[in-house]
């Protein structure tokens, strides 16, 4: 990302999850399509995201939208849904056995604001850039306040330094099991990052990681979905800088303390949320899901 600037990357995320509430078929695959908050982080970022997702959902503006997405990033805004469902599914499946969620680079996600009800013991922990987590604040201090059980953590994942920050923290516990989310995160680290977010994971007992990450042979194969996607985010300042071959990353894992729990690629997505629901969308190959644990 650009610096001192909020993340475009978190703001196109938002505009995709308020774009698929108001689509009569892709709000069906959405876990909250009236959630509000999307909309809020959207009008707070910019005038011209606000301008963007008024476009989105004219009559005239939205055949152009969709053309250009459609050539830009083939099948790239209902993965990004379907990646999110999908994440949330993984975490509310783990959250009776912790006490506590780490939203990692958390940008306008809505998980935890969403979360907070259903687990009332779980600390709610979101870290992320202090440029974008501002944004994000501004937004819910203008619409009833930060709720109390979450603690909103400014930190720039790209340097050292979560760990010690985390530790300073009030609201963050080291000691309890904790559910660590890493959505769209990994992809823009180098990997000495990675691995300090990986080891951080892997330090307690009872500990998961909930992650995506970049398929490196996709990303090297010119014309596929995650290429294309690759040179959009680089344009934006946001440039990948971390993959790896999904048959690599057991042995990854378990060299940083983790052990892989669960692998999910596109066709396990369409045949979860898509199949089920008579849904036919296009999806591309280039990006996996995977849960890890503490062994």
């Amino acid at each position: 990302m650009k610096a001192g600037e909020p993340s475009e990357t978190a703001v196109r995320i938002a505009i995709n999850q308020a774009v698929a509430a108001s689509d009569p078929e892709l709000r069906r695959v959405l876990a909250d399509p009236d959630e509000p908050y999307s909309e809020w982080f959207v009008a707070e970022h910019s005038l011209k995201a606000r301008q963007q997702l008024a476009l989105w959902r004219s009559d005239k503006g939205r055949p152009i939208l969709q053309a250009l997405a459609d050539g830009m990033e083939p099948g790239g805004p209902v993965s990004i849904l379907l990646r999110k469902r999908w994440i949330e599914d993984q975490v509310r499946s783990a959250l009776p056995g912790a006490s506590q969620l780490v939203v990692l680079g958390a940008g306008y996600d809505t998980l935890a604001l969403r979360l907070l009800d259903s687990f009332p013991w779980v600390r709610f922990v979101e870290v992320d850039h202090p440029a974008t987590q501002t944004v994000k604040r501004r937004a819910l201090e203008a619409h009833g306040g930060i709720p109390y059980r979450l603690a909103l953590v400014p930190v720039d994942l790209a340097h050292p330094g979560l760990a010690e920050t985390l530790a300073r923290e009030p609201s963050w516990d080291g000691t309890i099991p904790t559910v660590f989310v890493g959505e769209g995160l990994l992809m823009f680290l180098a990997e000495a990052e990675v691995d300090r977010l990986l080891r951080l994971a892997a330090s307690q007992p009872g500990n998961r990681l909930v992650f995506s990450f970049t398929d490196r042979q996709e990303l090297l194969t010119r014309g596929s979905r995650i290429f294309k996607t690759a040179q959009m985010l680089k344009l934006s300042g946001e440039p990948i800088r971390w993959s790896l071959e999904p048959d690599a990353l057991g042995g990854f894992l378990a060299e940083r303390g983790l052990r892989l729990a669960k692998l999910a690629g596109h066709q396990d997505l369409r045949r979860a949320y898509l199949a089920p629901l008579g849904i036919d969308r296009e999806l591309g190959p280039g990006e996996w899901l995977a849960v890890a644990e503490v062994p």
